[in-house]
């Protein structure tokens, strides 16, 4: 049918509406580019937004890395004076079981010397 109604136009009519046509299509085209483009605008906000949420992501856990850091740093020194603690502790037994021992010989020693 659309054959018919090509067929029955003289020329300069069909210049025309192969003008008209092309109009059409470059228009919608142009559209589509448009389109496209507000797509890819749209896309790399979206983009920039998720790198910006990123970088705070990695601001907040760089932060709490250090507070890490430094209450592990916190825990070592206790670790260490405890340690430190434990081997004082133990010269501490050692000295009181040296002056038992001490003690224990003088008292002998009294013992033996009175009687």
């Amino acid at each position: 049918m659309l054959f018919l109604v090509l067929a029955a136009l003289d020329p300069p009519e069909l210049l025309t509406l192969a003008s008209a046509v092309l109009g059409v299509v470059g228009l919608l085209g142009a559209a589509a580019a448009v389109l496209r483009a507000a797509n890819v605008k749209t896309s790399l906000e979206l983009l920039r937004g998720e790198v910006g949420d990123l970088t705070a992501s990695r601001a907040r856990l760089e932060g709490e890395n250090k507070q890490l850091k430094e209450e592990s740093a916190r825990q070592q020194q206790q670790i260490t004076m405890l340690q430190e603690m434990v081997t004082s502790r133990a010269a501490v037994d050692q000295l009181i079981g040296a002056l038992k021992s001490l003690e224990r010989t003088v008292l002998l020693a009294v013992g033996r010397s009175q009687g």
